[in-house]
């Protein structure tokens, strides 16, 4: 079920009451809301997203059947002051999706259950609680701000995406993660240098768009799975870069309309596919 907009009245959470059995329930785009209470007796309720832009109740996530939810999204409110220390009894947690939340965000290191989280962070955030999660499978950076990556180390992370942060000028080692298998980074512009090395043994599909800091990447030809790589809106020369045998597809172009052709020619005269690969785009899945 989904309830949303309510731009002109409050949405009145004993509604949901009526549906009982609801296993996945999205309040979103809504303006203002009380007695959301209620979600805590949808005893079969999994799946829950929670966007009321004036959330009044501070501590509502201690109301919510939490230790039953397997996916949550919290999407951004007027306050900065949600509790997100109740999250640490969601034991069944799965997926985890916060936009502008932060309070108490470190507790959430204890979810090592957890296999996806995606968030904003910022740069007065010490990244190193994500280290706790260790059954953590993706992580993805959207907006926010950081300068740096090198404080998260997963073993068995296996994507990794970083979209329009702000300041982020370090990725670190990416040998650190010796699982990761897709690695998308776009529209960052401080970002000069990528390092990654024999360790990197699992990955397969690199994806840079919108860097154009970016001038060098380091160690793909130690990369063995290496499948595609995709890098836009870069100058660089692609007979110019040392890739491995096992690459196949190689999507580079500078963004000039008028050398398309012929840099998509230069590709394929390499051997490769100049196209991306059906398995690298992994963000929205």
């Amino acid at each position: 079920l989904r309830f949303y907009g309510h731009h002109s009245d409050i949405f009145d959470g004993q509604c949901l009451r009526d549906v009982c059995e609801a296993r996945s329930v999205s309040i979103d785009s809504i303006y203002e809301a009380e007695k959301l209470e209620a979600i805590g007796e949808l005893e079969h309720l999994s799946h829950l997203h929670l966007g009321v832009f004036e959330l009044a109740d501070k501590a509502i996530l201690a109301k919510l059947p939490l230790k039953q939810l397997s996916r949550l999204t919290l999407s951004q409110t007027q306050t900065k002051a949600l509790d997100l220390a109740p999250l640490e009894g969601a034991t069944a947690l799965k997926k985890l999706y916060l936009d502008g939340h932060y309070k108490n965000i470190a507790k959430l290191g204890g979810l090592d259950g957890l296999q996806e989280f995606t968030f904003n962070p910022k740069a007065s955030l010490d990244l190193g609680f994500i280290n706790s999660m260790t059954s953590l499978r993706a992580l993805k950076l959207l907006l926010g701000g950081t300068n740096s990556l090198a404080d998260i180390q997963l073993d068995g992370l296996q994507d990794l995406a970083c979209t329009q942060v702000r300041g982020l000028s370090q990725m670190g080692d990416m040998q650190r993660f010796p699982a990761l298998r897709r690695l998308l980074v776009q529209d960052q512009k401080q970002l000069e240098q990528v390092q990654f090395g024999a360790a990197n043994r699992a990955l397969e599909h690199v994806w840079f768009y919108n860097c154009p800091g970016l001038t060098d990447i380091a160690g793909l030809a130690d990369c063995a799975n290496l499948q595609s790589l995709r890098w836009l809106f870069t100058e660089t020369d692609p007979a110019s870069l040392t890739l491995p045998k096992s690459l196949t597809h190689l999507h580079m172009l500078s963004g000039k309309r008028k050398a398309e052709a012929e840099e998509k020619a230069a590709v394929e005269a390499m051997g490769l596919i100049a196209e991306d690969h059906p398995d690298a785009w992994f963000f929205f899945k």
